[in-house]
């Protein structure tokens, strides 16, 4: 008898499964749109198994986005209304001063 390495093949049929199971679940209804990964690829923490498609929650998604468009847009019209005002005031202001300064020179001169 002799030590050594011993090679043999071994050839069968039949089906692996994993040692683990994972149940795949969803906060929300959805309907698959897109299966990414097939059953039996390796996967990581962060892979896409699956693409979920829900009409409601885009277009709740979407009035969302629309509402936040218009709040940032009267935002910005309140910003610049405000300039507007102030600059206004800036200019009422230099024109009083100047009338004060012209009425002091009159009464001076008087």
């Amino acid at each position: 008898m002799q030590q050594g390495p011993l090679n043999m093949q071994v050839s069968g049929y039949g089906e692996l499964r994993s040692k683990y199971t994972r149940f795949l679940t969803a906060n929300h209804q959805a309907q698959v749109e897109q299966v990414v990964l097939r059953p039996g690829a390796r996967v990581t923490k962060d892979d896409i198994i699956l693409r979920l498609s829900n009409p409601s929650l885009e277009q709740q998604l979407n009035r969302a986005r629309l509402a936040l468009a218009r709040q940032r847009a009267n935002f910005e019209a309140l910003k610049l209304a405000q300039q507007s005002e102030q600059l206004t005031a800036q200019g009422n202001l230099t024109l009083l001063k100047s009338e004060l300064a012209g009425a002091k020179l009159r009464a001076q001169a008087v």
